[in-house]
């Protein structure tokens, strides 16, 4: 993983984040986080990543904290207030690290997940992607994966098989994106990915391309779309499928 690549990633999202502008507050000097469930003895965490214009506290309303408490009592659950402002600024994957998960490394946390709905699905990869050695696995539900129109390229010229044709799309660094998920998601040596999502959900194009490079006990889909009251139907099932959870 290059700094350009970080770097331009991230900034890079124009077209998806201008969606988004209502959202647009700046970001912090640090990260702020929100503490669901703390015990000083644990050596587990699951940090929760929020969605656009989503409150990190919504996953406390919407009981995937109780869920995770549920499948684990003997796990530090916190959110990162890593709000849409952090992507924007190309601060995201220094924030997290900093102000999140290297505090928690120090308190002694050994195996950390992230959490993450729609974009912030979008941010545990970008962090599973940069430092995949401070990680255990990411738990993504619905995921942001890209473009639709970039992907589409992708994957056409992909299925060539011309190693040696390049790839003009409006976000180059996404290559580099998809490229690293398809060598990675099956490899059991790699950080582990468990991904959720509703079938007519509107990325579902990608996160189906996703879900077919990943083992098919470690994906989990519903009817419906973008929407939280599919993913409640399914939180307990995707947690389930993940080591975060089993015993």
């Amino acid at each position: 993983m290059t700094v350009k690549f970080k770097i331009g990633l991230i900034i890079s999202l124009s077209v998806y984040l201008c969606s988004a502008c209502s959202y647009l507050k700046p970001s912090k000097p640090h990260m702020e986080v929100v503490n669901f469930h703390t015990s000083p003895t644990n050596e587990n965490m699951v940090i929760l990543l929020p969605g656009l214009g989503m409150a990190i506290e919504d996953y406390q309303k919407q009981a995937v904290v109780e869920k995770i408490r549920a499948c684990n009592q003997n796990i530090d659950i916190i959110g990162a207030d890593a709000y849409v402002a952090y992507y924007r600024d190309k601060t995201l994957d220094a924030k997290l690290y900093h102000d999140v998960i290297k505090p928690a490394q120090a308190a002694g946390k050994k195996k950390i997940w992230l959490l993450g709905t729609s974009l912030g699905g979008f941010g545990a990869i970008i962090y599973r992607t940069i430092r995949p050695q401070d990680l255990a696995g990411i738990i993504i539900m619905a995921p942001y994966i890209g473009e639709q129109d970039d992907f589409d390229t992708y994957s056409a010229l992909r299925a060539s098989n011309d190693k040696n044709q390049s790839i003009d799309i409006d976000i180059p660094e996404f290559v580099d994106f998809w490229d690293n998920l398809a060598q990675t998601a099956h490899d059991p040596t790699a950080v582990e990915i468990i991904l959720a999502y509703g079938e007519q959900d509107k990325f579902a194009t990608m996160q189906t391309w996703l879900a077919q490079l990943l083992p098919k006990e470690q994906v989990v889909t519903a009817a419906g779309a973008h929407k939280w009251k599919v993913w409640n139907s399914i939180w307990e099932d995707t947690l389930s499928k993940s080591s975060m959870c089993q015993h």
